[in-house]
């Protein structure tokens, strides 16, 4: 899953380990030329994120901003912890009349319609549309930013971060048939506004989400079909290298290639793990590359889970109905205890007393869901090595 584009980025000033925290742009090591791709596809198309949690979603969003190219104006936002449409709508609306105030105007359509409303001034009041009010707020607002944005050559670039945490909050207060319109409308505003691009990512997954609303609400539209889905992979061994070399830097550590080629390997080149793992070996007296195996164990064993691998565990059960989630740790039980890799027809001969097309949808769930990974020859692996580790003391295996 390693980016092989990015084996020699820039050097990256030095830092202390920060993880799980706010990353300056200058702090996001060995992500430029995938960055670089994801702006290629924004000049065509919008973008939805696909990552594990931890992986560095928002953190190359932060530093796509910093790269926009020439054209290209961003509006990044965070919409965990948004409970409405209307709540959307109000913090969409503030976006953009803060980009339109750098050209000297004002979303007229929009305010039109909510002067009609008898809304006139919302920086003091949080707005509260009935019906499809928000809907029609929207389609107005994405007027006004196309010919904007014309007149001025401009393309807008919305970034959302967890997005599918705010559609899963409507979802969960009640408000599903909103969740669907919204994703819907979403969708024909980047049908129908030539400048107006979207990057989307969210800590669950789009599969998980669209699975549910497909299940409990009778979903069948495909509001992701004109975005292009892309994975953010692991660092690559360069840029895993330059983060460490960057976090060790401002400790004053030198250190042999040997101990940092050991720190790339155990974490795998994931960028939550080789902070976390930095960190605890920073702590030691003189760390070493004896050092490392036990700071890495320290992060799995309780108490404590700062890699929040019990997530895999709560979210199928989360998720799935108990019949799905028990095929689900079955499957999982079998990968972790196989001495070799299976492909689907190994795992389905291990459960040949369940139903074979139940064993490969729940396979496909799994692979979607960021548990499992294909490797040579269509075989099954865990998606970190860490993770299998886990699942196997977590079980008893």
């Amino acid at each position: 899953m390693s980016d092989p584009t990015d084996e020699y980025p820039a050097p990256a000033r030095s830092m202390r380990p920060n993880p799980g925290g706010a990353l300056a742009p200058d702090h996001v090591v060995g992500r430029d030329l995938l960055i670089d791709q994801f702006w290629q596809t924004l000049h065509v198309q919008s973008l939805a994120l696909l990552a594990p949690r931890r992986i560095g979603k928002t953190s190359i969003m932060v530093r796509m901003e910093l790269l926009a190219p020439e054209g290209f104006v961003v509006a990044r936002r965070n919409l965990e912890g948004l409970e409405s449409t209307s709540e959307f709508a109000q913090v969409l609306l503030e976006d953009v009349e803060q980009l339109l105030g750098t050209w000297k105007t004002k979303a007229l359509r929009a305010r039109e319609f909510l002067a009609k409303l008898g809304v006139v001034e919302l920086h003091k009041i949080k707005l509260e549309l009935r019906g499809v009010g928000w809907k029609r707020l929207l389609e107005r607002l994405f007027d006004d930013l196309q010919e904007q944005l014309e007149l001025h050559d401009r393309t807008l670039v919305l970034m959302w971060d967890e997005v599918t945490l705010f559609i899963a909050q409507l979802i969960n207060s009640g408000g599903a048939s909103d969740a669907m319109l919204l994703l819907d409308l979403l969708r024909a505003i980047r049908q129908s506004h030539s400048r107006v691009r979207m990057v989307l990512t969210g800590s669950i997954g789009f599969g998980e989400l669209l699975r549910r609303l497909r299940r409990e609400h009778g979903y069948r539209n495909r509001p992701l079909n004109d975005v292009a889905q892309r994975l953010v992979p692991l660092l690559a061994t360069g840029g895993a290298e330059a983060l460490i070399c960057a976090l060790l830097r401002d400790a004053e550590q030198a250190r042999e290639p040997a101990f940092i080629n050991e720190i790339v390997r155990v974490s795998e080149g994931h960028p939550f793990v080789i902070q976390l793992l930095v960190e605890r070996l920073l702590q030691q007296p003189v760390p070493s590359r004896a050092d490392i195996p036990g700071c890495l164990a320290a992060l799995m064993t309780p108490p404590g889970d700062p890699l929040d691998l019990n997530h895999y565990l709560d979210r199928l059960e989360r998720e799935l109905d108990p019949d799905a989630a028990a095929l689900a740790r079955a499957v999982l039980d079998v990968l972790a205890s196989s001495p070799t890799a299976l492909d689907r027809a190994g795992v389905c001969a291990v459960l040949a007393g369940h139903p074979r097309d139940g064993v490969l949808a729940t396979i496909r769930i799994l692979e979607d869901d960021f548990y499992l990974r294909r490797i040579e020859h269509d075989r099954l692996d865990f998606m970190f090595g860490f993770l299998r580790r886990f699942w196997i003391a977590e079980r008893g295996l």
